[in-house]
């Protein structure tokens, strides 16, 4: 994680804390980090969990708030990162290899392409089921209307293209 990022802490109480503030002793604190971005600039999400103990009953086990749901367990990157990657990816055809660059030299973060690529399985694997409905959709009607596309794409190191295609598929209407 860069040190030379901004910190947006976050402080999550626990909901029996929050009921009755008064019974509970902070007893220390569990602290997690994620890589954002928000348009334009990284910074470091901080999660700070504080651990508290009840004042009468110290032999009962600390609570700590939960953690918000992540998009990959354990994961870096917020959504908000994992969004931006694959619009950059697909929508501004920006390849995994320029953007580890530009996250390098302009805002000295280094994210390898392998990570990337990690990042877009992980975002792809979240919208299969709104990939399934929409092809569902299109094909479920009697007329589908079909394109075909050459295209030829560049293959980084080879110093050569290679052949691709591009389908879409549409329903009138």
């Amino acid at each position: 994680m860069p040190e030379h990022l901004p910190v947006v802490e976050e402080v999550l109480e626990p909901k029996e804390v929050l009921a009755e503030p008064g019974a509970w002793r902070r007893i220390g604190e569990e602290v997690s980090e994620q890589l954002d971005y928000e348009p334009g600039r990284f910074l470091r999400r901080r999660l700070v969990r504080p651990r508290y103990v009840r004042r009468t009953a110290r032999e009962e086990a600390p609570v700590i708030a939960q953690l918000p749901a992540r998009l990959q367990e354990r994961g870096l990157p917020t959504a908000a990162l994992m969004a931006y990657v694959v619009v950059s990816k697909y929508c501004d055809h920006l390849p995994l290899y320029r953007q580890s660059a530009i996250f390098s030299t302009r805002h000295r973060v280094d994210i390898p392409r392998q990570t990337l690529c990690r990042w877009i399985e992980v975002a792809a694997w979240w919208l299969e089921p709104i990939h399934r409905r929409i092809r569902t959709g299109v094909l479920g009607g009697g007329y589908v209307q079909v394109d075909e596309t050459p295209v030829e794409y560049l293959s980084p190191g080879k110093g050569r293209t290679g052949q691709g295609y591009l389908w879409t598929c549409a329903r009138p209407g």
